[in-house]
């Protein structure tokens, strides 16, 4: 797989194989099952939940802030329906929304938050004398969250936001990447463009950044910066 890139299930299933592998005391003592939510709750995710829930699960460990913020608050209710006693603890990844709620024995984050991420893009903006800005956005509690806090600290700074737009992340990288290009007009007064993707928008970013300073969030992947650079997008 070296030199390969790889899918985000697939980059997971190497990961946790390789740490499994690596730490054999471990396995001995959990069991692993990946679920792919393919960044979507619904009926069918909530009734694999239920089936882990009945079959004795003590941990669920959670990617993404839509999906993971809304299963951390129908959990209580999905243990009620799986008619068990024992309420797992929830532990997230890649969750950097601030209305993921936090509970001791319950549930645990363990990734930068939206607030803290973006006081740091606005505050390396501002020391670059940059006043205005325009973001692209994933539709969803995590993108719709990460604008709100860049917002309040891009205005703390003495910014002016000129808008944006939110891109639906179940869209092919393509469609994706054309959304950027056919509303191109909403940045020319901007001399920055917050980046809150976790999914590739590689052309549409790329072309952004030939005149506009790109602050791209802690959620977007590494693989993806790769092929920006690849494709000539000036970092």
């Amino acid at each position: 797989q070296l030199g390969k890139r790889l899918e985000d299930i697939q980059q997971v299933k190497i990961s946790l194989g390789s740490f499994l592998v690596s730490n054999p005391e471990v396995s001995n003592r959990y069991h692993f099952e990946i679920v792919d939510h393919r960044n979507h709750y619904n009926s069918n995710f909530e009734k694999t939940i239920v089936a882990h829930l009945k079959s004795g699960t003590d941990y669920f460990i959670c990617a993404y802030s839509d999906v993971c913020s809304t299963l951390a608050g129908n959990l209580d209710a999905l243990v009620e329906a799986a008619g068990v006693s024992h309420r797992p603890v929830m532990v997230t990844t890649l969750s950097s929304s601030m209305k993921m709620p936090l509970a001791k024995n319950k549930l645990y984050r363990f990734y930068v938050r939206n607030r803290e991420d973006t006081q740091v893009l606005a505050k390396y903006a501002f020391e670059k004398g940059i006043k205005t800005a325009s973001f692209v956005a994933t539709e969803d509690a995590y993108g719709r969250d990460a604008v709100e806090e860049f917002t309040r600290s891009w205005q703390n700074f003495g910014g002016q936001i000129q808008g944006g737009i939110y891109i639906d992340p179940l869209l092919a990288e393509k469609v994706a990447s054309n959304k950027i290009q056919q509303n191109i007009g909403i940045f020319e007064k901007s001399d920055a463009v917050f980046i809150a993707l976790y999914q590739p928008a590689t052309k549409g970013v790329s072309q952004l950044s030939k005149t506009k300073l790109m602050l791209l969030s802690a959620n977007y992947q590494r693989r993806q910066l790769e092929v920006l650079e690849d494709d000539g997008a000036l970092m």
